[in-house]
């Protein structure tokens, strides 16, 4: 198994998660939370995975900024993109750095949750005028995001 740096960035828990289930899944790897201190460049690394939540469409942009700081180290390296969010259909990952998307060995979006609770009023406002709901919601799917921990780990023994 190559050694793999797992980074990610989130606000409310899914996206660490599903970062720390890829990162435990693959053996030889490390989950490194953006927003808890540090983070090492890939250079030490064989394989990154970039997890990322997406809000409204867009993957959160301390994930972009840290991929697009370490740019020419991460074209020399196998990568992957985990995609968080409740809408199915979008690729924010891909809009948000179509280079190394084009380049990624492999992508996976296993959903995400909406915890009401933990939504400001602004938050809670746009979810109900997007959704026409209130209230936790959830399309995440362990199983989907396993499969993609077992395709990483076959493609990157």
């Amino acid at each position: 198994m190559k050694k793999t740096l797992v980074v990610f960035a989130g606000k409310r828990g899914t996206t660490k998660a599903a970062a720390g289930r890829l990162a435990a899944a693959l053996g030889d790897s490390v989950a490194y939370d953006l927003a808890a201190g540090p983070v090492p460049g890939p250079e030490d690394y064989e394989a990154v995975a970039l997890a990322g939540a997406a809000y409204m469409g867009s993957w959160d942009q301390r994930l972009v900024a840290w991929a697009n700081e370490h740019a020419e180290a991460l074209k020399r390296k196998e990568l992957a993109l985990l995609e968080i969010g409740m809408n199915p259909a979008a690729n924010a990952a891909a809009a948000a750095l179509p280079g190394l998307a084009a380049r990624a060995r492999a992508y996976c979006k296993p959903g995400g949750s909406v915890r009401w609770s933990k939504l400001g009023f602004m938050e809670r406002l746009i979810v109900r005028m997007v959704s026409g709901k209130k209230g936790d919601a959830s399309n995440y799917d362990e199983a989907k995001l396993d499969a993609f921990a077992s395709e990483l780990k076959e493609a990157w023994a």
